[in-house]
């Protein structure tokens, strides 16, 4: 009977084995090992970092320190410039002066040898006794307001007042837009011609005082004829 039981408890033991060796197993993901970090590393990063960062802002203090400098060099360029400006033109005033103040001492001095040696006026050149002489009914002739464009002509008449024969030896204007015509015959003592001007007044505006010298060989031998107006 007692061996009966132990057989019996040995089978019951082979059984229970047997069912512990089929039971399926259970696949359980890897396990990721934890990397510790050397608190060396650690430091050795952070130093790095902190170097970066030194570095950094050392160079924008350079650059800052610079630019700086480039300011006031420009400022310093600038104050010196306008001094010299300021100099130069105080220099030059001061010469001015100086020229200003030379020549009024001068002419002081000029006008006292003057007053203290008074000298001879000239004598006037003696009038002719006779010859041509020219005689103007008028020398200037004012035609008024006239339209841009406008031609007039007009006749200054003159006399031969002298004892000779009288030539009109030239007349020219001051400008293109007035012509003189005269006759280059000798007028006799008495007799009575004109000069005729012809004024243009194309492209001209507002007043208008075109004059003609007349030479001739009488005493005086130059003449001044005139035109006088507005041109709207």
């Amino acid at each position: 009977m007692k061996y009966k039981i132990l057989f019996i408890v040995s089978l019951m033991a082979l059984f229970f084995s047997g069912c512990v060796t089929d039971t399926p197993t259970v696949d359980t993901p890897p396990i990721t090992p934890v990397v510790e970090i050397d608190s060396t590393e650690i430091k050795r990063i952070a130093a790095e970092k902190a170097a970066a960062e030194a570095a950094l802002i050392a160079a924008a203090e350079e650059e800052a320190k610079k630019e700086e400098a480039r300011l006031a060099k420009i400022k310093r360029d600038s104050i010196r410039k306008v001094k010299k400006q300021l100099a130069a033109k105080k220099k030059k005033e001061a010469e001015r002066k100086a020229a200003a103040k030379a020549k009024a001492e001068a002419q002081k001095a000029a006008t006292a040898v003057a007053t203290s040696q008074p000298t001879a006026k000239p004598k006037p050149a003696p009038k002719p006794k006779g010859g041509p002489k020219i005689a103007f009914e008028k020398k200037v002739h004012e035609f008024g307001t006239i339209k841009e464009g406008d031609v007039i002509k007009h006749q200054f008449f003159f006399k031969n007042t002298g004892n000779e024969d009288l030539l009109i030896m030239d007349a020219t204007a001051t400008c293109g837009c007035t012509a003189p015509g005269f006759s280059f015959f000798p007028l006799k003592p008495g007799d009575e011609s004109a000069i005729t001007v012809t004024y243009n007044s194309a492209h001209k505006a507002g007043p208008q005082r075109p004059e003609i010298t007349v030479i001739t060989n009488a005493y005086p031998k130059k003449h001044i004829l005139r035109l006088e107006g507005i041109v709207e």
